[in-house]
């Protein structure tokens, strides 16, 4: 499969999918990872060019961790939030109110969101997938009709440059070590408005299998 992106630029742009992207690679078997929330124009772009998505989520006090260290790392451009040109001059507890106040409502949305589109798909979780990539990959490719033993897999798994992973820690649980309480209570507060999703849980730590059951009268993989 090619690796391949969708949209048009990153930097601090919405990843939105593009039909002229998708079309320049409609004839490839391809993979391609995007930050982009759900709506109907991406709903009508995966219908007219077949692309199956696989959304994964993770718990959120870990993303916040996880991001913090993505900003320290790489480019301070992400389409979630504008991030201050000083962010990492700030304070440690500085930049975590930063992220929960400015970033985690992007996350909120993203998982809402998703919530709506009743397609085909993959849902996954994070916890699941460092706990066993190569069950989780073969799902995947299992449901798009892609055959590959876990010999090759595992095969492929080990291929992979390590430079280009962009793996982090992968560790569970650093969000709640190093968050505060208030901290943790207002991304709480964020994600009680849709208390009526019945994975919620899943992202706020509570039941990291449930992601897999949401919303049963959907055709999840």
């Amino acid at each position: 499969m090619k690796e391949t992106v969708l949209t048009v630029g990153h930097h601090r742009r919405e990843q939105e999918l593009c039909p002229v992207e998708c079309a320049l690679v409609h004839k490839f078997n391809y993979v391609a990872s995007h930050h982009v929330r759900y709506s109907k124009a991406t709903s009508d772009i995966m219908r007219l060019f077949g692309i199956f998505p696989v959304i994964l989520v993770r718990n959120i006090y870990d993303c916040v961790v996880s991001l913090r260290d993505h900003l320290f790392r790489e480019s301070l451009d992400i389409p979630q939030a504008y991030v201050p040109r000083n962010f990492r001059a700030l304070t440690t507890e500085r930049q975590f109110d930063y992220i929960v106040d400015f970033i985690i409502p992007w996350y909120a949305s993203f998982f809402a969101s998703w919530n709506e589109y009743d397609g085909p798909a993959i849902r996954l979780s994070y916890e699941r997938l460092v706990q066993d990539f190569p069950t989780e990959i073969e799902r995947i490719l299992n449901a798009i009709g892609f055959a590959a033993s876990r010999r090759q897999i595992q095969s492929a798994l080990e291929q992979v440059n390590p430079g280009e992973r962009r793996f982090n820690v992968g560790r569970v649980g650093r969000g709640l070590e190093m968050l505060s309480g208030h901290q943790i209570e207002r991304i709480r507060k964020q994600f009680s408005f849709y208390a009526s999703i019945p994975a919620l849980d899943t992202v706020l730590g509570d039941s990291p299998e449930s992601i897999c059951n949401l919303n049963g009268k959907q055709r999840f993989a």
